[in-house]
């Protein structure tokens, strides 16, 4: 089985040294720039190749360009160069499924996606750091080539729906992305008590990890702790009392918003109905005003 990538980019990057160090035999990498295809060549050992000849030499095509070029470089390829009946063609978009391949499915093709939970940045690092990345798929066709790259990879990894991708990207977003934002809003808030933002943010970083390590070792319920779960209805008025006066007005309506949802957390705690009612109706009260 030989692995070609069309797109030479950080994740192609990245998932191609992993690849390769995993035992994998790679054909070789297209770019329309020629220097990120060399780049790649370098990095995993194998070879810079015009677009005919990934597609042709290839077991497995992975079309590794910016997600909204995807359908178009696949049908590109499909008309001008053409798939082959049985190849596998995927793509690692983490919000688009295997629908944007229709066209080499026509051509007689398996299609998937393949998406790596995790960021990429610096592709050395982010092929080590695929070692423990978590791999969701789709798709439709025979599943014996990417079965075969996921069981010489030995990532944990699952089948999802082609539905349910964008329910599975979602949850990374909000769990990478929007993680950035809520803890952004706790940094102003150190800020604002006259703590410097360097500071600031080593001390969230720190709080923040401890927090992580206890949902992987205790799972959301057990490591839910501070004032929502323990009915500390005077704590939590005292924080929107603050916000008030500070006229944080934007960081008040995240506080009470995310007050909101960590009660059905706390509920599975047992924090008391009738504690749950008092604490929802004062995060509800006058709280979502702009």
């Amino acid at each position: 089985m030989k692995i070609g990538f069309i797109g030479a980019g950080k994740v192609a990057k990245g998932f191609g040294i992993y690849l390769k160090e995993s035992g994998l035999e790679l054909s070789g990498f297209y770019s329309r720039t020629l220097e990120s295809a060399q780049e790649a060549a370098k990095l995993t050992n194998s070879k810079s190749l015009a677009l005919e000849e990934v597609a042709k030499n290839s077991t497995v095509v992975f079309i590794t360009t910016p997600d909204d070029l995807i359908e178009k470089v696949c049908n590109e390829v499909a008309e001008q160069v053409g798939f082959s009946q049985g190849q596998t063609i995927a793509h690692m978009s983490g919000s688009l499924s295997s629908e944007q391949l229709k066209m080499a499915k026509q051509q007689g093709c398996n299609t998937f996606s393949l998406h790596p939970l995790q960021s990429f940045a610096d592709p050395v690092a982010s092929a080590e750091k695929l070692k423990d990345t978590f791999f969701a798929w789709e798709g439709k066709g025979n599943k014996k080539d990417i079965s075969n790259i996921l069981t010489v990879l030995g990532n944990n990894n699952t089948e999802i729906s082609p539905e349910d991708k964008s329910l599975y990207h979602s949850a990374a977003c909000i769990a990478s992305n929007y993680l950035v934002t809520l803890l952004d809003s706790a940094i102003k808030l150190l800020e604002d008590t006259g703590i410097d933002r360097e500071l600031s943010c080593e001390i969230i970083s720190n709080l923040a990890t401890g927090t992580v390590s206890n949902i992987s070792n205790l799972d959301t319920t057990q490591a839910l702790t501070g004032p929502i779960v323990r009915g500390d209805v005077s704590t939590i008025s005292s924080h929107l009392d603050a916000y008030e006066k500070k006229g944080l007005l934007e960081i008040k309506n995240i506080y009470a918003l995310m007050g909101l949802k960590t009660l059905d957390i706390a509920a599975k705690r047992g924090l008391s109905p009738e504690k749950i009612d008092h604490i929802k109706k004062i995060l509800k009260e006058e709280n979502f005003n702009e």
